[in-house]
């Protein structure tokens, strides 16, 4: 008997001293705020009620985390009127998600790291996309549908998958840095809704090879089509809407297109071979660090006159000190 006691004070102690995730591993069900889920034997996830879903912050995990290897298909039922935060953040497994109508919210990092997660329906009316919302899916398209009004930051970043983005009218706001990273996205068209593209929307899209853009849109970001190769023209250079992110020519002397208005933040960093720049007058900025660390840039020549020049916007160190700018005008 005494052996018996001695067991069982053993046993209780060990448990007392596990974390609660020890005991979460055979959780199949439960309450989530106002919502309850469930999950199958096949591997089903079925959340139903009436209301938002809890966020959860980082660090901490939705209720079925510990089943989260488990998790094969996601189905939330009509009356759920959000996806909360990080709510399925790390199903790696996850393949197919069915989102119901009235859905409002896809939180941020809602369905992070999903990277089975091929596809998947965003429901009109829903009218926000978080911040990371799907940062490393796997999804191979996305239709933003035009209830959503902000794309949040980093919502698609490094979807290395994503082949087709279809924008609808209405969006607003793309987020900074909202398609990051998108290797194999080959066309994107912007509708005239859109009013910002924020700083490294499409920042290394290397294989982007169109993209239409409203030509009311002025807000575009800092390097938002940065690393974008495959937007090059003839004459290498990446010029969307009169912007000019970006260029893959051999450097020497380079003739920037007249229509240029900006050049872009960065856009020569580091081209240790371009020894002379010729900028039309159409130019009216000249992004920070333009030409920084060009170290054989020796001379610039200016189309027009000293007046003009002195009205181009100079960023902040655009420009080597040890450069001389010469007037054509």
């Amino acid at each position: 008997m005494k052996k018996i006691v001695l067991f069982l004070a053993a046993a209780l102690f060990i448990a007392a001293a596990l974390p609660a995730e020890a005991f979460a591993a055979s959780k199949t069900s439960g309450a989530f705020g106002p919502l309850s889920w469930k999950l199958d034997k096949k591997g089903t996830l079925t959340i139903s009620g009436e209301g938002a879903m809890p966020d959860t912050a980082k660090g901490e995990h939705s209720p079925w985390y510990s089943q989260r290897k488990q998790i094969k298909k996601a189905v939330v039922k009509e009356g759920v009127t959000s996806i909360g935060d990080w709510a399925f953040d790390g199903c790696g497994k996850l393949k197919a998600a069915a989102l119901p109508e009235g859905l409002e919210r896809i939180g941020a990092y809602g369905f992070a790291e999903c990277g089975a997660l091929t596809e998947l329906k965003i429901p009109e009316g829903v009218t926000e996309i978080g911040d990371g919302a799907f940062i490393l899916s796997g999804l191979e398209s996305a239709e933003i549908p035009g209830s959503v009004k902000t794309v949040g930051e980093s919502a698609f970043k490094w979807c290395e998958e994503l082949r087709s983005l279809t924008v609808r009218e209405g969006v607003e706001i793309i987020g900074d840095e909202a398609f990051n990273g998108c290797t194999l996205l080959r066309y994107a068209t912007i509708p005239e809704s859109v009013t910002r593209i924020g700083s490294l929307a499409f920042n290394e899209c290397e294989s982007l090879k169109k993209v239409t853009l409203p030509e009311s849109l002025t807000d575009i970001g800092d390097l938002a089509f940065y690393g974008c190769e495959a937007l090059a023209d003839e004459e290498h250079y990446v010029i969307v809407n009169g912007i000019l992110f970006d260029f893959y020519g051999d450097g020497g002397s380079v003739t920037i297109p007249d229509g240029v208005t900006k050049i872009g933040y960065q856009a020569f960093e580091f081209w240790e071979d371009l020894t002379r720049v010729t900028i039309p007058t159409s130019v009216t900025v000249v992004g920070d660090m333009a030409f920084h660390a060009c170290s054989c840039l020796r001379e610039i020549r200016y189309a027009g006159t000293a007046e003009q020049w002195d009205a181009v916007d100079i960023g902040e160190d655009a420009i080597p000190e040890k450069v001389e700018i010469l007037f054509e005008g």
